[in-house]
């Protein structure tokens, strides 16, 4: 196979798995609230597993901003923007975030921490 049709096959395979929330599942808003020198999430910790949660970022920074969570990246929000990931988190447990300016080719990570889902 050459690489015209594994990355599209690839790339479609993992925002169905990321998007996917199943049919039960309920839908949590969490707002990230993002400067250029902090990022702040209004909540660590939820207790709603087997939920899609919603990180809303706000961006009101100069430049460009971003989150990772549990390895899933948002889009890089431009300067006063807003926007949104969707994680789906299947279990309860401690998962990693990350607040990124710049791209993610080359991000310049400032803020990271923990996000906990209590059963």
């Amino acid at each position: 196979m050459n690489a015209r049709t594994i990355a599209p096959a690839l790339a479609a395979l993992i925002g169905a798995a990321v998007l996917a929330v199943p049919a039960g599942a309920k839908t949590f808003q969490i707002d990230v609230k993002v400067t250029n020198s902090s990022c702040k999430l209004a909540l660590k910790a939820a207790s709603v597993p087997n939920t899609a949660i919603d990180f809303h970022v706000i961006n009101n920074g100069t430049i460009g901003h971003g989150i990772l969570v549990w390895g899933v990246k948002s889009s890089i929000f431009a300067a006063k923007r807003e926007g949104d990931l969707l994680v789906n988190f299947h279990k309860p447990g401690t998962f990693h975030y990350a607040c990124t300016a710049g791209s993610y080719k080359h991000p310049k990570l400032f803020g990271r921490g923990v996000f906990t889902i209590r059963s």
